[in-house]
């Protein structure tokens, strides 16, 4: 009877490097699945709360809620349509606004993005958890869900917003749709 080497020995090199593929795939995948969900601390595998556009549309609606809704994308989406009540704070500032930094630490902070999985919304949650905010949630699918559900978005920015007189605001407001242009035509004339 032959060992499991000399059966080794007996296959081509075509046949090794094959097996060692399949050896090198499963061992990458048991080494990630233990990463990923035995290793890691639980604060940095967590979704943060959320909350859905129905359950948000009903606080916008009643006059006695006291909450802060924060649109975290770039100005021109601001601008272009987001939801009502809601003030500006982009991302890269979020965590330095007074406006947010001055609120209770159990004021109820809303934050929403674009993205449908939450995207800088569930940063932006999960760095004010860590500041200590125990109100905070994001709007689970961003303003996708929010129009997806029939609700409008309004136009317009908002009056007396101090990140616009921020030189840093305008120069990232810059940045970014240079940033955006420079991708479109890049992506589109190749």
């Amino acid at each position: 009877m032959m060992s499991l080497k000399e059966k080794f020995n007996q296959l081509n090199a075509f046949d090794k490097f094959l097996i060692g593929g399949i050896v090198l795939t499963t061992g990458t995948i048991i080494l990630t699945v233990v990463f990923f969900f035995i290793l890691l601390p639980p604060n940095v595998t967590a979704t943060g709360p959320t909350i859905t556009a129905d359950e948000l549309y009903q606080l916008i609606n009643n006059n006695k809620a006291n909450y802060t809704l924060v649109d975290v994308r770039d100005w021109q989406y601001y601008v272009d349509g987001h939801i009502p009540t809601a003030i500006w704070s982009p991302y890269e500032n979020v965590t330095k606004d007074t406006r947010l930094l001055n609120l209770e630490k159990n004021h109820q902070i809303i934050f929403y993005c674009d993205c449908p999985f939450g995207g800088i919304s569930k940063s932006a949650t999960l760095a004010f958890q860590k500041m200590g905010y125990t109100n905070v949630s994001y709007l689970k699918g961003g303003t996708s869900a929010w129009t997806d559900a029939g609700y409008k978005l309004i136009s317009g920015s908002e009056p007396g917003n101090p990140n616009l007189f921020n030189p840093m605001t305008i120069f990232s407001c810059c940045y970014y749709t240079r940033r955006t242009l420079t991708r479109f035509l890049r992506v589109n004339w190749q």
